[in-house]
């Protein structure tokens, strides 16, 4: 509730038998007595160098993109309104002045042309889009600068496409997150197939800082930026031998963290459908089993709240979807959690090595919800080689899925989804299960 403030007549006897009349005239701005004049507040600038990623140069040079002339877009962390649009002079730069201090995502995306497409070399041109981003903290009076390296759109083979990690509208009596789930779709023209590849999310330690005792550029931040290997704290495997989970080109498949029908579980509550889920998984022996559903094996993970299974709820965190050899090439670490009842204790946690991840998701808390719980963003996010600049899209509030931008469709329907390692420019809000269960 807001302060109410009433005008009022307040009348002071003097010792001289009159009366002295003091109306006031509302609430008036405290006074900062601490320095003289009066306080402001500091801003600086930013500004952003745009450039072409060395090996995405060629293809860009033939399609006739440059770095001059593009919309760069800044948005500070925490702020629900505060977005910025500039474009870039002839050397590939943007000023944004008069800025407060606060983390600024940048983002970045130059769509071609069909001309420009038809420009390029035919083995190329699944390239339709670059993108970039990046972070960059800002510490007013100082100024700062930051690069953007343009990313082509490679499609790859199997790719995360949607994750869905709502759990209920603050205002209803229980919070429900059981009807969580992440889907992965096969983005190339070729079968492929999930038997034996991971699904891995890393700490939400790994993202965060909480001063004084634990900023970002401490103890883990060796392990954050690290571009050799990634640091997980949950794995799952999706089962069979080599053979026997086939997903055609255009296919997308569902896990589920409970393969029922979460509108009948938790009526009223904004759930989904997901009795039809392809893989599920599996807590303790009480968890709910779906026989039609394909159980998922927890290679590195505890049995979940309730013992049902280890739903995809986390923010700050990045999803990674790994190759099947990664398993044998995993190795066991141990880093000190910054978060929780847990926090200044160690815990285990796996290192999976750069060449075994095939893609990357990384989100954090949508703006209206950042910042509850007190800590800091680090930046980098992550290292680059998987991931550029989260998207700021995880929400209690929104009973939205977080999913994989479309680029189109090729001539026989099928749909190609944009893939940058820039979760920011590629990740959006979507109807849940649109390109699954409920195509």
């Amino acid at each position: 509730m807001r302060p109410q403030f009433a005008l009022t007549a307040i009348v002071l006897l003097a010792c001289s038998g009159g009366s002295v009349s003091d109306t006031a005239t509302g609430p008036v701005a405290p006074v900062d007595t601490t320095r003289p004049g009066p306080a402001t507040v500091q801003r600086s600038s930013l500004t952003v160098r745009v450039r072409i990623e060395s090996v995405d140069a060629t293809v860009a040079s033939a399609a006739g993109v440059g770095v001059s002339g593009i919309a760069v877009r800044i948005v500070r962390t925490g702020a629900t309104s505060d977005s910025r649009t500039a474009t870039t002079s002839d050397d590939g730069t943007a000023r944004f002045d008069n800025l407060l201090e606060g983390v600024y995502q940048v983002s970045i995306e130059r769509r071609l042309s069909a001309a420009e497409i038809a420009k390029v070399p035919i083995a190329d041109r699944e390239v339709t889009v670059f993108a970039g981003g990046g972070q960059q903290v800002l510490s007013p009076p100082a100024n700062a600068a930051v690069a953007v390296a343009l990313v082509a759109n490679r499609r790859g083979s199997v790719v995360l496409s949607e994750v869905f990690a709502f759990n209920a509208p603050p205002s209803m009596d229980l919070l429900y997150g059981m009807g969580t789930y992440i889907a992965v779709y096969n983005n190339s023209d070729t079968t492929a197939y999930l038997d034996g590849m991971l699904i891995s999310v890393t700490p939400l330690t790994l993202h965060q800082g909480f001063l004084p005792n634990y900023p970002c550029d401490g103890a883990l931040k060796a392990e954050r930026i690290d571009s050799t290997a990634m640091t997980v704290a949950l794995i799952h495997q999706f089962p069979g031998t080599g053979r026997e989970f086939p997903i055609l080109p255009g296919q997308e498949r569902v896990v589920a963290m409970d393969a029922i029908d979460h509108r009948i579980a938790a009526p009223g509550k904004q759930q989904v459908d997901l009795s039809r889920a392809d893989f599920e998984q599996i807590g303790s022996p009480a968890d709910t089993d779906n026989p039609f559903a394909a159980k998922m094996i927890n290679l590195f993970a505890g049995p979940g709240p309730f013992g049902r299974g280890y739903g995809y709820l986390f923010a700050p965190t990045a999803y990674a979807l790994s190759l099947p050899a990664a398993r044998g090439a995993m190795v066991p670490a141990r880093i000190i959690s910054t978060t929780g009842l847990q926090t200044g204790q160690p815990f285990d946690v796996y290192r999976i090595p750069q060449r075994y991840v095939i893609d990357v998701m990384g989100v954090d808390f949508s703006p209206q919800e950042f910042g509850y719980d007190g800590s800091n963003r680090c930046v980098p996010f992550i290292a680059p080689v998987f991931e550029r600049a989260p998207a700021p899209l995880v929400s209690t509030m929104l009973s939205r899925a977080i999913a994989r931008k479309s680029l189109g469709r090729t001539a026989d329907g099928r749909e190609i989804l944009q893939r940058t390692r820039t979760s920011a420019r590629d990740l959006e809000y979507a109807d849940p299960l649109r390109r699954s269960l409920n195509k």
